[in-house]
């Protein structure tokens, strides 16, 4: 497989989670290597908030494990500069006119639909920083879920071609390799804030914003991204920046009374 220089690759035919075994790599071993690690399916997949992740195999499931040495206030960035390097991927196998937009904190859009979807966890050092970060992405490239919370899609769904999960797996890596050269450590996060929100799904529009519990939730317009990545909402109080939370567009809430399918 052809893969940027200094990463090693992991691949495994099945395996609980890529991100599980990025632990296991962590526990094994003191220092090693940002390492890709891929599986042809799980039989565990896990997306945000413990939500499973249906892995068959087809799709792609991968997880990248590395050493950014950055602030824990940084990190989450992690998860915009990655959804940035899913798109690219995309949009490499798409047309020009295809529409591939980015749902914060974490999904990739093809046209209003759930492509993918990006799980970050962080692991601290000694030092107080965030010493490893398993960035596990996942996308649709055969199958898609029927039965998730929020419409999906996948890429032999929406053009009738895919690629294959090593080919997928290779142009995210150079992808990602060329994003987090960019981001450097935060440093370039501006640029990256500017960009996602030219490929940003719904700012401007109403949303109900989830923060933990069955009613703890606020209603508002998303804005956009704060200087640090975090999600801006202006609500009855005035603007508020969230780290962390669920987000759902009121008009998917209304065009599934309808019976349309929409992305949330």
């Amino acid at each position: 497989m052809n893969m940027p220089p200094h990463y090693r690759l992991q691949a495994f035919d099945d395996v609980d989670s890529t991100n599980a075994e990025a632990v296991r790599i962590l526990q094994a071993q003191d220092d090693p290597p940002p390492t890709w690690i891929t599986a042809n399916s799980q039989n565990s997949g896990r997306g945000r908030r413990g939500r499973t992740w249906n892995s068959p195999p087809g799709n792609l499931y991968a997880t990248l494990l590395l050493r950014p040495r950055v602030r824990a206030s940084i990190a989450p960035q992690l998860s915009l500069v990655a959804s940035l390097a899913v798109r690219d991927m995309a949009m490499s196998f798409l047309q020009r006119n295809d529409s591939v937009t980015l749902k914060w904190p974490n999904d990739v859009l093809l046209d209003g639909k759930k492509l993918a979807g990006i799980l970050l966890e962080t692991h601290r050092s000694d030092g107080g920083d965030i010493g490893w970060v398993a960035i596990g992405i996942g996308v649709n490239l055969i199958h898609f879920p029927l039965d998730s919370p929020y419409p999906a899609t996948s890429l032999q769904q929406h053009c009738g071609k895919h690629p294959e999960p090593s080919e997928a797996l290779s142009t995210l890596a150079w992808s990602m390799d060329t994003r987090l050269s960019e981001w450097n450590q935060g440093e370039g996060f501006e640029h990256f804030r500017n960009e996602w929100m030219e490929h940003a799904y719904g700012i401007g529009e109403e949303i109900c914003v989830g923060l933990g519990g069955s009613n703890n939730e606020m209603r508002g317009t998303f804005l956009g991204l704060d200087s640090n990545g975090a999600l801006r909402l202006q609500d009855k109080q005035g603007e508020q920046s969230l780290q962390a939370a669920d987000v759902r567009f009121l008009r998917t809430r209304k065009l599934e009374q309808q019976g349309a399918s929409h992305a949330g």
